[in-house]
């Protein structure tokens, strides 16, 4: 499983694909374009496969920006939730119907009864 990091590199510098344990790192630069940043794992997938940093496979990496995208969106809406008082009460309405759907389904017993007409 290949993992996404961000890190600010000065100009000139770039990081290569580092091994982290069992698992090969990306590092990109935070804030790149949309016609940049494939660009750039395209690069990446060309030199790994040249034999310079560990093996990258398309299907890997793809995986790996689905969770990145993923991950980045839960943690703008969460940044969302805590920012705004109308989030959290949004979050807070939502948990009381839980337990409201919850009690009443709770307290109605269902009994089925059989019947065998012969």
């Amino acid at each position: 499983m290949i993992k996404i990091r961000y890190a600010d590199l000065r100009p000139g510098l770039r990081k290569p694909v580092r091994s982290g344990g069992r698992r090969p790192v990306i590092y990109l630069l935070p804030g790149l374009s949309p016609a940049q940043r494939p660009d750039a794992l395209r690069r990446l997938i060309g030199t790994s496969r040249q034999g310079h940093g560990p093996r990258l496979r398309v299907g890997g990496v793809a995986f790996a920006l689905a969770r990145d995208a993923a991950t980045s969106a839960g943690r703008t809406g969460l940044a969302a939730v805590r920012g705004h008082p109308a989030g959290s009460a949004v979050l807070a309405a939502f948990l009381a119907a839980a337990v409201v759907c919850y009690s009443l389904v709770d307290t109605v017993t269902v009994r089925l009864g059989v019947c065998i007409c012969g």
